[in-house]
């Protein structure tokens, strides 16, 4: 009988220990599971914010300054590119004006102080490929 006693106070005594340890698993796992969620609330809140400030800040972001430098000699060289083109039209507009005058073309070569050698042998270049155009109806490549 004493022994049947004692296995009961045992078995309680584990049940409610085990019972004890339950509930505080359960109210750490609560607990943990609320910190998680405050905190996945903070974090999207933290990504959206971040998020706008990168598009409002678009270009300006540590890192993009090689991006901007290629953008800005892309830039560059197509209002070069265009402005050489302007000239050229320009050009061709004179001479077209000139003939419809009754005057020899005068066919000279523009130079600009900002111009690079390299862009006013370029435009050197269209403007004869230009005039070989304009001449290839009336004469042929073995023409003497």
């Amino acid at each position: 009988m004493v022994m049947a006693i004692a296995n009961t106070v045992t078995s309680q005594f584990i049940e409610e220990d085990l019972s004890q340890k339950r509930r505080i698993s359960y109210a750490a796992f609560d607990f943990i599971k609320t910190q998680l969620e405050i905190y996945e609330e903070k974090l999207e809140k933290a990504e959206k914010a971040l998020k706008e400030y990168k598009e409002a800040n678009i270009g300006q972001m540590p890192g993009e300054e090689n991006i901007n430098l290629q953008r800005l000699e892309q830039y560059q060289g197509s209002l070069m590119e265009t402005e050489l083109l302007m000239k050229e039209a320009n050009l061709r507009k004179s001479r077209m004006q000139k003939q419809l005058s009754g005057e020899e073309p005068l066919i000279t070569a523009f130079s600009t102080q900002s111009a690079s050698p390299q862009s006013i042998l370029q435009a050197r270049l269209y403007r004869l490929e230009e005039e070989m155009a304009s001449m290839m109806p009336q004469y042929t490549e073995r023409y003497p």
